[in-house]
């Protein structure tokens, strides 16, 4: 799914939105514990390198901003919310948030 994700992004003229919510993941920017975190991390990398706009959940805000800063300076669209996906209120709050930022559109990226 990815790799047609790719394709798709690179014959768009204009960037296409796109979330990320990975369910029960938390974000490093550490050296990756799993294999799950590096292609977490290359996807985001990868995606907001063609120019996707990019928004990610996690529990751990602090983890989650350390990840924002340093995709802010290599100048990639990401935002975020802080969200425990088993929290029926924190998903109503995520789904408003990224409706809000994608203006109702949206692409997702599990």
């Amino acid at each position: 799914m990815a790799i047609s994700l790719f394709k798709k992004i690179k014959k768009l003229k204009s960037p296409s939105p796109l979330a990320i919510c990975p369910k029960y993941k938390t974000l490093h920017t550490s050296p990756p514990k799993t294999p799950k975190f590096l292609h977490l991390h290359a996807v985001v990398e990868e995606l907001a390198g063609f120019g996707a706009k990019i928004h990610l959940c996690s529990r751990n805000e602090v983890e989650l901003n350390k990840c924002l800063e340093e995709w802010r300076i290599k100048g990639f669209n990401v935002t975020s919310s802080v969200c425990d996906v088993t929290s029926t209120e924190q998903r109503l709050k995520l789904m408003h948030d990224v409706s809000s930022v994608f203006d109702g559109k949206l692409n997702i990226l599990e």
